[in-house]
């Protein structure tokens, strides 16, 4: 039994690092130092990141664009899909703020590279189109067992949507979809948590945004499922409430 444990684990390990090896050869597009990039029409020249300044076998995404440094330190751009980071992360790769190239507007100055990158992103974005109709809510709870989250205990409101109002003006709390499908502020928050003035709030196994009154016995229900603390928007928490009288009426419940 052992050793047939032992087989499935090496032939696992295998396909993810050929799997990895496939995407950042044939999918992504590497920055070698020399690489002239443009933005607003102004070249300039890619630099590699410095070793001591970023650790390697790390990504991360902004703008729809992973960002990928490899184990020698060498920078991969490649346009975002659910897919890719579930290669990433069974690599062994670590979700990392990094910087990432071409996800703010820059475009090679090569016309070949240029075309190659437009092409690039044009199939990731029907594909991630396609995942997220598919089964964007069953992605977040893979997500969340890779990342060993477990429920959160006690009470929270889930506040996806909802409508709040605050002096006069009327606001809606974002969804776990943006425009462009998942919203990557709601992937990179998942299994975090923050508070401001007596409210939590953590992005659950699913992507919801939850909220609760401020307690130690909270903060110790959330790290102890796996949480931790991070940078997290938490809406009811400077004076705005919901216009829903059924909500409404939920949340001062729960704060009593």
């Amino acid at each position: 039994m052992a050793e047939t444990i032992r087989n499935h684990e090496q032939v696992n390990s295998l396909q993810s690092r050929e799997a990895l090896k496939a995407l950042l050869k044939h999918e992504s597009i590497t920055l070698v130092p020399g690489t002239t990039l443009e933005n607003c029409d102004e070249p300039f020249t890619y630099q590699t990141p410095a070793i001591n300044t970023y650790k390697t076998c790390v990504y991360y995404q902004n703008n729809g664009i992973i960002g990928i440094i490899d184990a020698n330190g060498i920078m991969h751009v490649t346009p975002a899909t659910i897919e890719k980071h579930v290669i990433l992360e069974q690599a062994g790769y670590e979700l990392y703020a990094i910087s990432v190239p071409l996800s703010n507007g820059e475009n090679f100055a090569d016309p070949k590279l240029e075309q190659k990158w437009k092409e690039m992103k044009g199939n990731a974005h029907e594909i991630m189109q396609t995942e997220i109709r598919k089964n964007y809510r069953a992605w977040f709870k893979d997500m969340a067992e890779r990342r060993g989250l477990k429920p959160v205990l006690g009470e929270w409101l889930v506040i996806d949507g909802i409508e709040l109002a605050y002096f006069g003006q009327k606001m809606n709390v974002p969804t776990s979809l943006g425009e462009n499908g998942i919203s990557e502020e709601r992937q990179e928050q998942i299994g975090t948590y923050d508070y401001n003035n007596g409210v939590i709030a953590f992005v659950d196994r699913e992507g919801h945004l939850c909220v609760g009154p401020y307690s130690e016995e909270r903060i110790s229900d959330l790290n102890q499922a796996g949480y931790k603390k991070g940078s997290v928007h938490v809406p009811l928490s400077n004076g705005e409430l919901p216009t829903d009288e059924e909500i409404a009426n939920n949340w001062a419940n729960l704060k009593k």
